[in-house]
């Protein structure tokens, strides 16, 4: 997300005098003042492509009237445009890569991240967080063998993964049903606002199991996992992640995790070890996740949110329910 030396070493020119960039074939790269890579992207003449309000992504630049923007650029043979731009995406993944192209706006997946956190409450718990699975060469080997390569996507496999637990029996005592619960996260995870990412589930096909049985989000250079809490007894504290204050795990049911605890893709429970054996990749999964400290993600857009409305969003949705809204008796018919 942020540029490093290999960009800011290379030569630039201010978004608002685009029309110095050399008339040559290149890979250039929109960075704002506080060194966050905005887009990426490759030209047979660089000046021609920025040319006016040629480029279509000038207008969702433009508007971002807080920003400042330089276009760094590298000198690259017409040839090797296609794969210095598919590497560079790749590394820095910038938020306007991500986003569709008609689009005016596109929000920061950093937003959505928040959104979520306000919207479930107390009922989220960060569980900890994992480090790259690229270098876990026995889980690469057991993902590719039994064909779950959902965990180890080139996207994800080489970033820090901050796990996310949703309080299940929580938030089932408030809901009182397990349709309603359901529907509720469904709602929260199922958004269809122009985010640069958004939630994305292992079973995205299925609409009667809600995208956080597990679910993904890319932010700020981490990736962002979703899963169920199965299990009653568990310990936590307050802390942060990308400004929100969340409950946290404590290193001692962290731990306990570690030793008795299987991920599935509906979430984590507790076993005695008999079950484990079974499951060598919802095992290591389990095993690999450290104690979270400190706001990791850092909180780099900083939107203002409608945190009352989002606050207000599970109370409208169990409302819903109990009015035949919602549900399989209603007229949509699903959750």
């Amino acid at each position: 997300m942020y540029a490093d030396e290999e960009i800011l070493r290379q030569p630039r020119v201010e978004l608002k005098q685009r029309e110095l960039l050399p008339p040559w074939p290149g890979i250039y790269y929109v960075v704002d003042r506080e060194g966050i890579v905005w887009y990426i992207g490759k030209a047979k003449n660089l000046r021609k492509r920025w040319q006016g309000k040629s480029h279509h992504r000038i207008y969702q630049l433009v508007t971002q009237k807080k920003k400042e923007f330089s276009i760094y650029y590298q000198l690259v043979g017409e040839k090797e445009l296609d794969e210095w731009e598919k590497r560079a995406i790749a590394k820095y993944m910038p938020t306007l890569n991500s986003g569709r192209v008609k689009r005016k706006r596109i929000r920061p997946s950093e937003s959505l991240l928040r959104e979520t956190i306000i919207a479930l409450g107390d009922y989220l718990v960060v569980i900890g967080k994992e480090s790259p699975r690229i270098y876990d060469r026995e889980l690469l080997a057991w993902c590719e063998q039994w064909r779950e390569r959902w965990w180890v996507l080139n996207k994800i496999v080489g970033l820090e993964v901050v796990h996310i637990g949703i309080d299940w029996y929580k938030l089932l005592e408030f809901a009182g049903e397990e349709e309603v619960a359901l529907g509720i996260l469904n709602s929260i995870f199922k958004s269809r606002k122009a985010y640069a990412h958004k939630w994305e589930g292992f079973t995205p096909k299925n609409p009667y199991i809600p995208l956080c049985g597990a679910a993904r989000l890319l932010v700020n250079g981490y990736g962002v996992e979703v899963s169920l809490i199965n299990f009653r007894e568990f310990t936590t504290h307050r802390d942060r992640l990308t400004s929100e204050w969340v409950r946290v795990m404590t290193p001692e049911s962290v731990k306990r995790l570690n030793e008795y605890g299987i991920r599935n893709p509906f979430g984590f429970f507790l076993t005695d070890g008999r079950e484990r054996e079974s499951r060598k990749i919802a095992t290591r999964l389990a095993m690999r996740i450290q104690p979270y400290r400190g706001n990791c993600i850092p909180s780099i857009f900083q939107e203002e949110l409608e945190e009352e409305e989002l606050r207000r969003k599970m109370m409208e949705v169990k409302r819903e329910y109990e009015e035949g809204k919602r549900g399989f008796g209603s007229r949509s018919g699903g959750v």
